[in-house]
């Protein structure tokens, strides 16, 4: 590098510094300007090398006009929609990013300090640009090239920066939209589901789907015939938000998953969720335990509700109970459907590496359910996230889609509590909607 353009980068690193300076620490004043001192005589060293001398005035003016225009350039990119300019079709804002204004600053002062890059020798892509970058290629589904291509960013930049971006949403919405499970939230669960969805002792529906990979070009057939797939459970509350997610990379039976041996199974069986003990919903009622609402892929456990068997001789109280449990499980389709819709990187297949397509699935979760709180919380008429037009519904999604699991006999135990909740739904916690 030459002394002059280093000296304008010291240059401009001392003005950005003096324009924050104020609010610092004295420790940490002083460390910047034991760096400013250090990079002063780094330049000393490199200017005593060069023979012929050059004017102050070039080495200060030249070199910034360099650093300018390597904002200019990030300016004139995509950026500049939410940056740089007022957004003036709040539509058009929201089509982008999928957010409105106020959230997408609420969202930027979170994650700012995971995004934000120091600046040393080479101007560095603002944390603003860093985000958009990341939301728009979620919210899009685009390729990395054509985003590259739309903020005049590098290819592989773009890459390293959603990575990095879906990492720093995880970190820090994580503990925000996913409360650690405790007696007391499970309970509060089970009101809502017992409220919005008529069913009782409900404290999510559970589902599994998923997540495509796109084979490699130029690559062996034997690639697709691997036993491993990645796969993404779920349990979902009453308003459509995650409760709980595991992702992980599970073996492929030939009937399916073993869901018994996953993490989510093995977490229901030892209770690791603390979910409440059983109890009466009256006082002449039986005891029932608290379960969650599955489809038939999943097996029948204490704790796991499935649909009776849809055969022609199926009698009307279990007909009653399919229909109040799938009832329930809208809620569940609900939300992926939400989010594969408005997430559209979903609708491919992934291109990203298995370790990659996790962080991007899980920041894509939290941005859902930290969207989906502030949506719950507007009257109807003012929320736009959770609404879906009829042509998002008839998007066909690559990315996630349904999994097989494998079957298992249930035990005597698992099939008295179902013909407890059937009984239940065709006496005390009978509803007219069934009926008609």
């Amino acid at each position: 590098m030459k002394p002059e353009i280093a000296l304008a980068l010291i240059m401009k690193r001392w003005r950005d510094w003096q324009e924050v300076a104020r609010y610092q620490l004295p420790a940490q004043q002083e460390a910047e300007r034991q760096n400013l001192l250090e990079l002063f005589v780094l330049y000393q060293k490199m200017k005593k090398k060069k023979s012929q001398a050059t004017q102050v005035q070039f080495a200060i003016e030249q070199p910034i006009s360099q650093v300018e225009a390597q904002e200019e350039k990030i300016r004139k990119g995509n950026d500049a929609l939410v940056v740089y300019s007022q957004p003036v079709d709040y539509e058009k804002y929201f089509e982008y990013i999928r957010m409105d204004v106020e959230t997408y600053n609420e969202l930027f002062k979170l994650v700012e300090p995971k995004i934000k890059k120091q600046f040393l020798i080479k101007y560095p892509i603002p944390a603003h640009t860093r985000l958009q970058i990341c939301l728009r290629y979620l919210a899009s589904g685009d390729s990395m090239t054509s985003i590259s291509s739309a903020f005049k960013v590098a290819n592989n930049t773009v890459s390293k920066i959603v990575t990095d971006t879906c990492q720093a949403i995880w970190d820090v919405l994580s503990n925000l939209v996913f409360p650690t499970p405790s007696v007391d939230l499970w309970k509060e669960r089970a009101h809502s589901f017992e409220t919005q969805w008529d069913f009782t002792h409900c404290i999510g529906a559970i589902d599994s789907r998923q997540l495509v990979l796109q084979t490699p070009v130029n690559t062996e057939s034997n690639y697709c015939k691997t036993n491993e797939t990645i796969v993404l459970c779920a349990i979902i509350d009453a308003n459509s938000c995650f409760s709980l997610i595991n992702i992980d990379v599970e073996e492929v039976l030939e009937d399916g998953i073993n869901f018994a041996a996953s993490e989510t199974g093995c977490h229901l069986q030892d209770n690791t969720y603390d979910i409440p003990a059983p109890s009466k919903i009256n006082e002449t009622g039986p005891e029932l335990p608290y379960v969650l609402a599955g489809n038939e892929n999943f097996p029948l456990t204490v704790n796991l509700l499935r649909p009776y068997a849809a055969t022609s001789d199926l009698d009307l109280p279990k007909q009653v109970f399919n229909y109040r449990i799938g009832r329930a499980r809208k809620c569940s389709d609900c939300a992926f459907r939400i989010l594969t819709n408005q997430w559209r990187i979903f609708h491919k297949k992934f291109s990203n590496s298995a370790s990659n397509t996790i962080k991007i699935t899980k920041a894509a979760i939290c941005l859902h359910n930290f969207l989906m709180n502030k949506e719950n919380s507007r009257p109807f008429q003012d929320r736009r996230y959770s609404l879906l037009s009829e042509s998002d519904r008839e998007y066909n999604i690559l990315g996630c889609t349904n999994v097989s699991i494998s079957s298992e006999i249930p035990s005597e135990n698992a099939e008295t509590v179902r013909n407890m909740f059937k009984d239940l739904f065709c006496e005390d916690g009978a509803i007219l909607l069934e009926w008609e």
